[in-house]
């Protein structure tokens, strides 16, 4: 009898920790150990990307100012202490005025959002070989597809708390992109 073999899935995220982290990896994705915290930086940075997926699945036709307002609403209720909580203020006042910035510089695009959050999940391919692995398969998320002039495009929003000329020099380079480009890519044709 022929089973269908469960493939282990691999995420940029994943790959990252094995990378910086052997020890940490098998922690996490070995034997399912997490801290009992998200990061704060990390939290900030899911938190950012939950206003990103709003703003670019708003509705045709409603007005900004109302998306606006329902997204101030959704940080509102990320931070439900902040009034009492130092933390949760700050983190409020920064993910407030980094939504504010992002909406006042890109209000409008010329572009078309094809998709938000969009999910692949592919098999990893030997390139000497052509064959496929037996093992993993990789699965990611993209924050936004869009569509400028007959070609698509990926919107990957990232979050930092320092910006500095190495940083932005490095971005065509960034791992992420490029494996999500090549999947992508891959799955369009």
């Amino acid at each position: 009898m022929n089973q269908i073999k469960d493939f282990d899935t691999l995420t940029y995220t994943a790959l990252k920790t094995f990378r910086n982290c052997r020890k940490m990896y098998d922690l996490r994705y070995n034997r399912g150990l997490v801290p009992l915290e998200e990061d704060e930086s990390l939290a900030l940075g899911s938190a950012f990307h939950g206003c990103m997926e709003r703003w670019y699945k708003r509705p045709a036709g409603e007005p900004v100012e109302q998306v606006i307002k329902a997204i101030h609403d959704y940080i509102d209720s990320i931070y439900p202490d902040r009034l009492t909580d130092d933390r949760q203020r700050k983190c409020w006042h920064l993910l407030r005025s980094m939504f504010t910035a992002y909406v006042n510089r890109y209000r409008s695009e010329d572009f078309e959002v094809v998709a938000v959050e969009q999910e692949f999940s592919a098999p990893i391919i030997n390139p000497e070989t052509n064959c496929a692995s037996r093992t993993f398969i990789m699965s990611g998320k993209v924050d936004t597809v869009v569509l400028k002039d007959g070609q698509y495009f990926i919107v990957e929003h990232k979050t930092a708390s320092n910006i500095d000329s190495g940083y932005i020099e490095r971005l065509p380079m960034d791992f992420q992109i490029n494996l999500y480009s090549d999947y992508l890519g891959r799955a369009r044709n």
